[in-house]
């Protein structure tokens, strides 16, 4: 194996190969192949080796969904369309009360038109892992599992541990050895009731929609999650409490993303199916026969949350940094976050340090700033959501179910607050406003700003083959660009604006645009640091094919047409010309006006 400059035998050390664990190499390696193949010879390879406890990768469900903003980053690499074959889209959601059905909550009439994927997905984590683990070994790496990472020492220097290295990275879930050797704080608690599952195919159930949500509420309740539609499995979870047989607590595996963790009331064993049959027959008030049981289990959950993302060389991401409730479907969708996030950072850093890294490294030290603060709130929220939803007092159950019974029906008929709940659970308005290492240039008012997620929408692509002349098949811009430069690229973006005064206007405009596009590749060409791109895709966005030709003939850059103007008005910029750069993990690294464009350069070259 190739040694970094630094002394080390190799770049970094992930530690756990579950999601969050197999994304962050899936980045790393991905950074490895763009620099072999795609035009930057002077980036070196990122040497990592990705380790795993356990002898084979667990086979149960787990978490069973997917978020959009989670989709988009699987997108980047070509994976969210492989995945959505093999899971169940959400429809929506009925809500029971004392097996009266009060409620239906749709997602297919929410505008969700900034995003390739509007709804989210119901599907096996054992589905998610595979499907990651497969394309890191077409990517040329693979997972070493039965090793058992020992002491972990930080000198400063590097790391000691199972090899010699610049940073580990713990995705070692919630018992993480990574943060222990940190001495990063966990601070949290358990909740007091004892949760039971069963995934289990199901028979004799006409009356249940599929791909939709069912939640059963009474004195207990119980939640139902078709993850597997095409082959019939589903999940019930439910609490613990005057609905539901006593059963003791299962120890559950203790592997990375694994939400819950054991009590000590006793020898785990895990509830019958006939138990559960009883459970479910008496919250739907119908005899669905459960059969064949995949997974029988009864835990605890806990919600905690890191003190620190980093300390020095020691990195958490995924349940090693936060541990939420199941409310929501967060957990496993926010360890995909941290690793792209962490993923381009270490790239990044390792690349202009020549492998030793930086200690005190302004960009790595982002990886806490822009994380941390989004586990802290979803613990928060998700906290609150499942903190009403399951508490059992006899005040606690009575408010519960005439909220769910009297208010939430007519909630649902207003699309905002539908729309705005879907955003949250989507995660696509996560953003990161005020990192260090993001930008808005002065006087720019528009709704995205630097640090904001990166709307999507359909454009039309301007081909050589069409003579270059816009194809009548719509694409979606970050898939478009994406696929042209890969998932590693910063990408500016540069508007044209809606509409052009008059013919000289747009002379000036087109050759502003064409000044921007050298001047991005210059600085691409010239090498970068951590704070700047080494690799830049220029990306023109017109509003008309009018607009497309003028800008083609003396622009060398990917000429895109915004048909119905959507993304400029996503933007802000409407009429006006301007430009954002992209980071490689979606987000607005700056936004601004056109004439602003050389506060950008600016900024690129001051950054700290």
């Amino acid at each position: 194996m190739m040694a970094t400059p630094s002394g080390s035998d190799i770049d970094v050390l992930i530690v756990g190969a579950g999601p969050t664990g197999l994304m962050l190499a899936i980045e790393l390696a991905a950074h490895n192949r763009r620099s072999r193949g795609h035009g930057y010879d002077h980036a070196r390879p990122i040497t990592f080796r990705i380790v795993d406890q356990n002898a084979h990768r667990a086979t149960t469900s787990r978490a069973v969904v997917v978020q959009s903003r989670p989709l988009e980053l699987l997108a980047r690499h070509g994976l969210a369309d492989r995945l959505m074959a093999r899971g169940t889209p959400v429809a929506g959601v009925d809500v029971h009360v004392y097996r009266r059905h009060t409620a239906a909550i749709e997602l297919d009439d929410i505008d969700r038109a900034d995003t390739a994927f509007p709804r989210p997905l119901l599907v096996s984590q054992a589905d998610t892992e595979a499907l990651l683990e497969e394309h890191l070994r077409d990517l040329g790496y693979v997972v070493e599992r039965r090793v058992r990472v020992g002491d972990i020492v930080d000198d400063g220097d590097g790391v000691k541990a199972t090899a010699r290295c610049a940073y580990v990275v713990g995705c070692d879930g919630a018992h993480s050895r990574v943060r222990h050797a940190a001495a990063i704080a966990f601070a949290g608690g358990a909740y007091p009731q004892r949760f039971l599952l069963c995934d289990a195919p199901v028979a004799d159930w006409p009356t249940r929609p599929p791909g939709r949500l069912q939640l059963y509420v009474g004195r207990g309740f119980l939640f139902v999650l078709p993850f597997a539609e095409r082959v019939g499995v589903v999940r019930f979870v439910a609490a613990a409490g005057a609905q539901a047989p006593q059963q003791q607590q299962q120890q559950p595996r203790q592997e990375e993303e694994q939400q819950h963790q054991p009590s000590n009331d006793g020898e785990p064993t895990p509830p019958t199916l006939a138990a559960f049959q009883h459970l479910v027959t008496d919250a739907v008030g119908e005899a669905p026969r459960l059969h064949d049981p995949l997974w029988l289990a009864a835990f605890h959950l806990h919600h905690r949350c890191a003190a620190a993302y980093r300390a020095g060389r020691l990195f958490l991401a995924g349940d090693a940094a936060h541990i939420h409730s199941p409310a929501g479907g967060q957990g496993m969708n926010t360890g995909i976050g941290d690793a792209v996030n962490l993923g381009w950072k270490l790239a990044a850093s390792l690349r202009r340090s020549g492998g030793g890294g930086g200690v005190a490294d302004g960009l790595l030290d982002s990886y806490d700033a822009e994380r941390r603060p989004v586990g802290e709130r979803l613990l928060q929220t998700t906290d609150r959501m499942f903190s009403g939803a399951t508490a059992d007092s006899p005040l606690s159950v009575w408010l519960r179910n005439a909220v769910l019974r009297w208010v939430l029906p007519v909630m649902v008929w207003f699309r905002a607050p539908r729309a705005a709940n879907m955003g949250w659970l989507s995660q696509l308005r996560i953003r990161y406003r005020r990192s260090a290492v993001v930008g808005t240039a002065d006087g720019w008012a528009g709704p995205v700003r630097g640090g904001d997620r990166a709307p999507d929408g359909r454009v039309a692509v301007c081909s050589d083959e069409d003579g270059g002349a816009p194809g009548e098949t719509a694409v979606w811009l970050l898939a478009h660009v994406w696929t042209t430069c890969g998932p590693t690229a910063h990408h500016l973006l540069l508007f044209t604006g809606s509409a052009w005064a008059t013919e000289a206007d747009g002379v000036v405009i087109t050759r502003q645009l064409a000044a921007a596009a050298v001047a991005a590749e210059a600085a691409a060409a010239t090498g970068a640091t951590a704070e700047r791109p080494d690799d830049v895709g220029v990306h023109v966005l017109a509003s008309s094919a009018a607009q497309a030709t003028a800008c083609r003939d003396l622009i060398n850059a990917d000429i895109l047409v915004d048909t119905d103007g959507c993304l400029h008005a996503r933007y802000g910029f409407g009429t006006r010309a301007g430009y954002v750069l992209v980071r490689p993990d979606g987000h607005v690294a700056h936004i601004g006006g056109l004439e602003a464009l050389p506060e950008l350069f600016t900024w690129l070259q001051t950054r700290r």
